[in-house]
């Protein structure tokens, strides 16, 4: 893979994945741009494990971020070991799994589908302008009834079931979620902060199966490019995290309503002018 490719793959996932505005899409966009599935000549196995980097580069600086939260959920974990689940760490594990299962389930069964599902520019960019808009309207009139101490087993579990959207190119993990979170009367900081824990957890689950496909795949096939796409996800997506719990402690989700819908519109007239396929 060129240098610079890699570069651009990085720095466009680590930068997209905390932000609302669907990583993947851009992902998916960057594949097309750069030739299909196979960016400058590269197999279909360093693409998987250029994926895998970049996304281990997020957890890491997800784990950066959130270091009390994860401290707190460790010891919600030895809590429910020792049988006291009713900590309110133990009841933060217990609702981050909640809201995790309903994606893998969905994951499981939308992996059967044809792989040229997800690389549809239209529908991810249709996507993009409709859930764009339905993130503005819940921000604008959902109410801020609730803090994130007000997290309970439903509201998890709606948090959850939001994501199974996610998993088409286009939605946007971190939009839907917070757009759930709005319409359920979270304020701002509390939406988004569920919605990054939610991103922790599935994160480490996607990052932990595909380390271990690589190495039952004996290894490693980029070499030192696997290492260089985790250190520039990881500062773009640091830098993408305190940009955006700093954003939303004054201002709403307006621009990324904004962006969304201008990415998507321009995606549109790109594909019918017949400037991408």
């Amino acid at each position: 893979m060129i240098f610079w490719h890699l570069v651009l793959i990085s720095i466009i996932q680590g930068l997209t994945d905390p932000l609302p505005v669907s990583s993947s899409g851009h992902l998916v966009l960057l594949h097309q741009i750069f030739g299909g599935g196979e960016l400058s000549g590269q197999s279909a196995v360093a693409a998987r494990e250029i994926d895998i980097a970049v996304h281990i580069g997020t957890l890491m600086a997800l784990i950066v971020f959130f270091w009390r939260d994860v401290v707190q959920l460790t010891k919600g974990g030895l809590n429910i070991v020792i049988g006291n689940v009713k900590s309110d760490n133990a009841k933060l594990l217990q609702y981050l799994f909640i809201a995790s299962v309903p994606a893998v389930i969905a994951g499981f069964f939308l992996a059967q589908l044809d792989a040229e599902f997800f690389y549809d520019l239209k529908r991810l960019a249709v996507l993009n302008i409709i859930f764009g808009l339905l993130l503005y309207a819940a921000d604008k009139w959902g109410k801020n009834l609730k803090s994130f101490d007000d997290l309970g087993f439903k509201s998890a579990l709606l948090f959850g079931l939001s994501q199974i959207l996610a998993l088409i190119p286009g939605v946007s993990r971190s939009g839907i979620t917070m757009t759930a979170g709005r319409a359920l009367g979270f304020d701002r900081m509390a939406a988004a902060k569920f919605s990054l824990l939610m991103a922790l957890v599935i994160t480490a689950g996607a990052g932990a199966l595909g380390t271990y496909d690589v190495v039952q795949a004996d290894g490693l096939s980029i070499g030192s490019q696997f290492i260089w796409a985790i250190m520039m996800s990881f500062i773009a997506s640091y830098i993408a995290l305190v940009l955006l719990m700093k954003f939303l402690k004054t201002y709403d989700f307006t621009p990324f309503m904004i962006y969304r819908v201008l990415f998507g519109i321009g995606l549109l007239i790109a594909v019918y002018s017949g400037v991408l396929a």
